[in-house]
């Protein structure tokens, strides 16, 4: 059950960084809900299917001077170079994925 449900958030994660939405119909006022409860620690808690709504017209919350780092939860290891060919593709450069237990933390920096 655990391996189906993290094969299933890497395939949402794989999907998203080929083919992100053209349209998204969330806005930034709908998706806090994460970012409240995580942007406290050391880290923002992204779920693969918050990722390209998290990365559009998100500069806030990305500081110049030492970037972002996220955690995605419950995906698997393969994920990270899509990953990282979406960021480098949405303008983040010098980015790096680190497996963590359950997830993958990203840092990143525009």
């Amino acid at each position: 059950m655990i391996v189906t449900n993290r094969l299933s958030k890497s395939m949402q994660l794989i999907q998203t960084a080929l083919f992100p939405p053209k349209r998204c119909g969330e806005t930034q006022g709908k998706r806090p809900e994460t970012v409240k409860e995580s942007y406290s620690c050391n880290h923002l808690t992204v779920f693969p299917k918050e990722l390209h709504t998290f990365f559009s017209g998100n500069g806030a919350l990305c500081d110049p001077k030492r970037g972002i780092l996220i955690f995605i939860p419950h995906v698997l290891p393969l994920t990270a170079p899509f990953l990282l060919f979406y960021l480098k593709r949405n303008g983040f450069s010098g980015c790096r994925a680190e497996v963590a237990h359950g997830g993958l933390v990203v840092h990143a920096a525009r």
